[in-house]
């Protein structure tokens, strides 16, 4: 496995598909504008996430947020549901009938580049091969053999084996096209802050550590549904609290990824609108089963059973997350009503031990780093472990350090951490299985991966069902990690603001703002 940094900005949060939107207010009034009214034509966005980069062949979960305003998605989706649509680049799209290695696109036409040049099928498959050669995250590479070109406006993505999830990656990181020019000055390399693509919005100015400003893209071919703000600036904060007095001092428009424990200071205040989604981003403890205290899958399960996930959701969130029962929320399509979970059951995680052969306590190491906030949880989950035998010993490092530190061979036995989820539905299950987590130290299947496969040729919600529950019966046996809570994704915006969409990703879709 690659222990390069790169593997934390992999942000993967899918968060559940219903959102709560709380009508709160605040003194005073509009933010970074004046009064909620007629005219105003910017927006600042408050945001602990800072750009990296718009291109989305070296995509993050945060980066996301901008390169969504700048690039189009070759397949469109609605953003409060994820389910795809045709308000993307491509008009008609699908698997050929017979053949599903070959997937049929055609394309919208008159479009261009916020450069002027056109796109067209030639610079989609540019696209597409540079994330299949390079890796786009949870993208192409491995999925996508080749691409034929039939017209100006007709392609086709020729598969190298089934890969039912396809339109979900083409409307995501893996389907944002990037432009010719782009690729032929920064073929292998990162393009950063100077990739052109088609979205509503051109990077205006980037003020690295503080803010980046977008104009509207005025070779946006949707009129209609483009650009709304004649300035849309994304405000980066240090930490939340520098952001949440911003906005209660009317610095800015908006706060995202918004702390649980900040929402109560907004309690009677009339023109604000809180916006609360449950989301797959997960708090987990991920397990090496390759180290002796953790081969048996029944000491795995047993830690399950003995967490009290209501408690920690509490703890973690203030209530705004829920239990993880499953990787997904209750109301996400790959939910199971009818898969057994781990429900806090000390009595069966002390049976679970016995059967096993413990016969004194089970000792762990384990790693966090700061950021996480496990220094909330980890006293919780200490005291409820021991309470059926179980030591957990955990070593606060730096980022840079705990990563290493869980996947040498000599390492921690397990990671505290967790995703944030935001490639999509089934990369939120993909990110949890053996081969293709970002946090399995173990060399070893523990039987998650090839449940997960049957997800390739599942194209009906039936097909998808049955295989959600052959991944959920998977995970409770192999028990590869212990779930703890469903992250909350909170944001609290001007109430003038209109267009907000708080989307199941976990990074933010900006694109319709306006007042």
């Amino acid at each position: 496995m690659n222990l390069s940094l790169d593997l934390l900005r992999r942000s993967s949060t899918i968060v559940c598909l219903t959102a709560i939107a709380l009508v709160l207010s605040a003194c005073g009034g509009g933010g970074a504008g004046s009064d909620n009214g007629s005219g105003k034509t910017a927006a600042t966005i408050g945001t602990t996430v800072q750009l990296d980069s718009l291109d989305p062949l070296s995509s993050t979960g945060g980066s996301y947020t901008y390169q969504q305003l700048v690039h189009e998605p070759l397949i469109g989706f609605d953003p409060e549901t994820l389910s795809q649509d045709d308000s993307g680049l491509a008009v008609k799209y699908g698997f050929r009938e017979g053949d599903p290695l070959k997937f049929d696109i055609t394309l919208r036409e008159g479009v261009t580049f916020s450069d002027g040049e056109a796109v067209d099928a030639e610079a989609v498959k540019a696209s597409l091969l540079r994330y299949v050669a390079k890796g786009s995250l949870y993208g192409l590479k491995g999925i996508v053999g080749s691409v034929d070109v039939a017209s100006p406006t007709e392609l086709t993505i020729n598969l190298t084996r089934e890969f039912a999830p396809l339109p979900e990656r083409l409307s995501l990181d893996g389907g944002l096209i990037v432009a010719p020019a782009t690729i032929k000055e920064f073929p292998d390399a990162d393009a950063l802050t100077k990739a052109v693509g088609a979205g509503p919005y051109v990077l205006e100015q980037n003020r690295p550590g503080v803010s980046a400003t977008f104009a509207p893209n005025p070779k946006y071919w949707n009129k209609k549904d483009g650009a709304k703000l004649k300035k849309l600036t994304v405000q980066y904060f240090a930490d939340s609290a520098a952001m949440m007095n911003a906005l209660r001092t009317d610095q800015i428009d908006g706060a995202t990824y918004v702390p649980s424990s900040d929402v109560a200071g907004f309690k009677g205040k009339d023109d604000l609108t809180v916006y609360n989604r449950q989301s797959v981003g997960l708090d987990f403890v991920y397990l090496n089963w390759d180290k002796p205290a953790l081969k048996d899958p029944r000491v795995r399960e047993a830690l399950s059973y003995a967490l009290d996930r209501k408690t920690l959701n509490d703890v973690m969130t203030d209530g705004y997350g829920t239990p993880a029962a499953q990787v997904v929320p209750s109301d996400s399509p790959f939910y199971v009503d009818d898969v057994t979970t781990f429900d806090h059951d000390p009595a069966k995680a002390e049976q679970l031990l016995s059967e096993a052969g413990v016969k004194d306590k089970v000792n762990l190491d384990c790693v966090w780093y700061a950021g996480t906030g496990w220094e909330r949880l980890l006293p919780v989950v200490i005291d409820q472990l021991s309470k059926v035998g179980v030591t957990l010993k955990a070593r606060q490092l730096s980022v840079a350090e705990a990563i290493p530190a869980y996947f040498k061979p000599d390492g921690a036995d397990c990671l505290l951490g967790g995703t944030s989820g935001t490639f999509g539905v089934y990369g939120a299950l993909a990110q949890n299985s053996d081969s293709t987590s970002f946090f399995t130290a173990a060399s070893s299947d523990s039987g998650v991966d090839s449940a997960l496969a049957a997800f390739e040729t599942a194209y009906t919600p039936e097909a998808r069902n049955a295989a959600s529950k052959g991944y959920y019966e998977a995970m409770l046996t192999a028990a590869p990690m212990i779930l703890v809570d469903n992250r909350a994704k909170i944001a609290v915006m001007d109430k003038g603001l209109k267009g907000y969409a708080h989307s199941p990703l976990s990074s933010l879709v900006l694109r319709h703002l306006s007042w």
